[in-house]
């Protein structure tokens, strides 16, 4: 058996050393990093009275959860789960309306922390499948009667916003599974609805779908909607979609929590290491 002291070294010392140092790495990224993240927005849009008519034109990025509810054959209804990245380019508003349009990317994820994080991960029946999605939507002033069937009551501090969205879910049991309308096969827009009071919108916003819209149409289809795959044939419904809007987790606690994976990794290395010497 080979010894493990070499070069009259303790390698209790060589531990002790190893832990001091990354403790006081840890101290100094700790001190670096501030205790609370104070984001700058370049174009502010809210909230406050008629925010809707000076907010200028942009782009935000949001973080989010698609949480959509299935029925598929006769199996019970599922939850799945979608980790999603959206784009929303706004114009100019025009009076009380602002245009926009959307594009929406994810994966199946698991809730590890309900509202807050979900890690990406296959679902039990889907396998590791994808969302996309791209849409047009509104914001408007809830300035009375018309107001996109959200009138009553007035209040310049809310408005309404809605996007018709084309979602596409790719599964590796049924491969492309698209929202279609069953009379003529065309493709159904599902209306994702919420009323704000700023945008971005902020962390726990919830987006609810409202239905189905065809091309052309003005009236909502209400759930289910069906869901076919490319050859037409009828695989799932889609019960409910809701989209809630995910917190950015801050820089600071990103690094601090990979530096604790890394630290942990390290120590289960030096300990592999040493049982393999001792073994040897």
């Amino acid at each position: 058996m080979q010894n493990l002291v070499t070069e009259g070294r303790d390698p209790r010392t060589g531990r002790w050393s190893l832990r001091l140092i990354g403790l006081a790495a840890l101290i100094f990224l700790v001190a670096a990093v501030p205790a609370t993240a104070t984001p700058v927005d370049p174009d502010p849009c809210g909230p406050g009275p008629g925010w809707v008519r000076n907010c200028a034109a942009g782009t935000d990025t949001l973080l989010g959860d698609i949480i959509i509810t299935l029925q598929i054959d006769s199996l019970p209804p599922i939850v799945v789960d979608f980790l999603t990245t959206s784009t929303v380019n706004r114009s100019a508003p025009a009076g009380s309306v602002i245009n926009t349009t959307i594009t929406i990317n994810g994966t199946t994820c698991t809730v590890v922390v309900p509202g807050v994080l979900c890690v990406p991960a296959p679902n039990p029946i889907l396998g590791n499948a994808t969302i996309t999605g791209t849409g047009n939507g509104m914001i408007i002033e809830k300035t009375g009667p018309g107001t996109a069937n959200c009138d009553f009551p007035a209040n310049p501090l809310l408005a309404c916003s809605f996007f018709d969205v084309d979602h596409v879910i790719f599964t590796a049991p049924f491969g492309r599974l698209r929202p279609l309308d069953p009379a003529t096969l065309q493709p159904v827009a599902i209306r994702m609805f919420s009323q704000i009071d700023q945008v971005p919108p902020p962390p726990g916003q919830m987006y609810i779908g409202q239905g189905g819209l065809v091309p052309g149409g003005t009236s909502i289809i209400p759930f289910p909607i069906l869901l076919f795959d490319d050859n037409n044939v009828q695989r799932a419904e889609i019960l409910q979609v809701v989209h809630e809007i995910k917190p950015v987790p801050e820089p600071g606690s990103l690094i601090l929590f990979s530096i604790g994976i890394g630290l942990v990794g390290a120590s289960r290395l030096r300990k592999n290491s040493g049982r393999v010497r001792r073994g040897s």
